[in-house]
């Protein structure tokens, strides 16, 4: 396995038991998928939500949720987010 797999996959535990420093560092790792993710769900809905915004609270949901994420790999954890993110857009129009 690749040590940024490895990183990632121990950051992903880290982070669910409570590591505020390991989320952080999480979120930096995925970040850019997930922005682009985010970014594209945006355009789909074709609504002026702002993307920083969407981003912060994004962030805030999977912090709040972590402990409902039972994967512990990065492709498991970006799927996930994407989800909370997709959720949280649709809701928010």
């Amino acid at each position: 396995m690749a040590p940024t797999n490895n990183l990632t996959e121990r950051l992903i535990a880290q982070a669910k038991l409570g590591g505020e420093a390991a989320f952080v560092n999480l979120i930096a790792q995925v970040g850019p998928q997930l922005r682009r993710a985010i970014d594209e769900e945006l355009d789909a809905v074709q609504h002026n939500l702002d993307a920083t915004q969407m981003w912060n609270e994004i962030q805030e949901v999977a912090r709040q949720r972590l402990g409902e994420f039972s994967g512990s790999t990065e492709d498991e954890f970006v799927a996930w987010a994407e989800r909370l993110a997709t959720r949280h857009i649709r809701q928010s129009v």
